[in-house]
């Protein structure tokens, strides 16, 4: 879009005497970016890099349902209590048999992009999620399940997760990660 002075004026005016009650002039200035409403759900580099495109396909789609700042799947909304996602949830939304769905199960938890924790799912952070952070309730599992999210970490929560093994506070034991 080309940036030329633009203004904008309102006017409010009698109609029977033509008297101006009201006239506002503004300036129009072209913004440096626009926003945009849409959810957004952030695929990590690892899922494009070691998934298969119809796996890839399928959790691109389940990525809809990721719960922000936990990435349990899940059916929830505003208002709703969230229900936690089944095998059988997941057949209904790709449209696809219960059969195919303990596959690409079988086939996400070989490629560790999700976990089972506590009967629950929940997506690898470092293949998609849903906000800038993920929960540290069920870090220290995935941590397990996964040693390589410890690579994908920022320094400082590096660093934070060194001290909590040197600590050894709250049953930090992620030797398995350094081992990566």
């Amino acid at each position: 879009m080309k940036n030329t002075q633009l203004s904008s004026t309102s006017v409010i005016s009698n109609a029977e005497t033509g008297e101006i009650l009201f006239e506002r002039e503004r300036k129009l200035e072209l913004p440096d970016r626009f926003f945009l409403e849409n959810k957004f759900y952030k695929l990590g580099d690892r899922a494009i890099e070691t998934m298969r495109n119809n796996h890839l396909g399928s959790f691109c789609k389940l990525a809809k349902y990721i719960e922000f700042g936990t990435n349990r799947l899940t059916i929830s909304g505003v208002g709703k209590i969230p229900v936690v996602i089944r095998q059988k949830h997941m057949a209904e939304i790709l449209g696809v048999s219960q059969r195919s769905i303990t596959n690409l199960v079988k086939h996400l938890f070989d490629y560790r992009a999700l976990f089972k924790i506590n009967g629950e799912y929940y997506v690898n952070p470092t293949f998609a999620i849903r906000s800038a952070h993920i929960s540290t309730k069920y870090f220290e599992e995935m941590l397990r399940l996964d040693p390589e999210i410890r690579i994908n970490l920022n320094k400082r929560d590096q660093a934070l997760v060194s001290q909590l093994e040197r600590a050894d506070i709250a049953g930090w034991h992620i030797e398995e990660a350094k081992e990566k």
